[in-house]
């Protein structure tokens, strides 16, 4: 299973704040409220803008939920060639190292 969005989010600040990466602040502001601000602020984008904020509804939904990915299937694959899937905590640690360090510094 993948690692739960909170954790996943802390686990890659701690990795960015390591490698000197400057970090925004994380704020957490309720779903209805987040609504309520974009609904109020749309008035002064341009309609194609408008029309894509109309969408975000859909995504707030799915965030707001616990989110987990299963991988039975997979599972079940590569452990018929003898293969396991390994837990994301035994090699996110190097993939946001080598992403770190191969990925130029946005300014």
């Amino acid at each position: 299973m993948a690692l739960p969005l909170v954790p996943l989010r802390e686990k890659v600040r701690q990795a960015f704040a390591a490698a000197g990466r400057s970090l925004p602040p994380v704020i957490n502001l309720p779903t209805g409220v987040f609504r309520a601000l974009l609904t109020g602020i749309s008035f002064f984008m341009p309609a194609e803008t408008r029309r894509a904020i109309k969408t975000l509804p859909v995504f707030l939904d799915y965030l707001a939920t616990e989110q987990t990915f299963a991988n039975r299937q997979t599972q079940a694959l590569l452990a018929s060639t003898g293969l396991g899937v390994p837990e994301p905590s035994t090699y996110l640690d190097r993939v946001l190292s080598y992403y770190l360090e191969n990925v130029k510094r946005q300014h």
